[in-house]
């Protein structure tokens, strides 16, 4: 699971998840939308490119459980992973 900002130094956060998709290692790797911007249009970008969860800053601990049951889980079943045991 990676967990990348909206807002990078380099590059930002849209751009590094293209240029993951790109690539066939990486391309199904979650990726995890970080971002401070609550708005409409950052939402839609990021499902646009594949995004499954976007945390909006600062997020509760349960919104980060969530979004990593969420990966987890789609990871057991895209990748054919065995799931982690308790």
């Amino acid at each position: 699971i990676i967990f990348v900002d909206v807002k990078m130094p380099v590059m930002d956060g849209f751009l590094f998840i293209s240029e993951l998709q790109e690539d066939p290692e990486t391309f199904q790797v979650p990726v995890v939308l970080v971002t401070a911007i609550n708005v409409p249009e950052v939402t839609a970008r990021a499902e646009a490119l594949g995004v499954k969860n976007v945390l909006t800053k600062p997020w509760e601990p349960q919104a980060l459980d969530l979004v990593i049951s969420q990966a987890l889980e789609r990871l057991t079943h895209e990748w054919d992973i065995p799931a982690p045991q308790a």
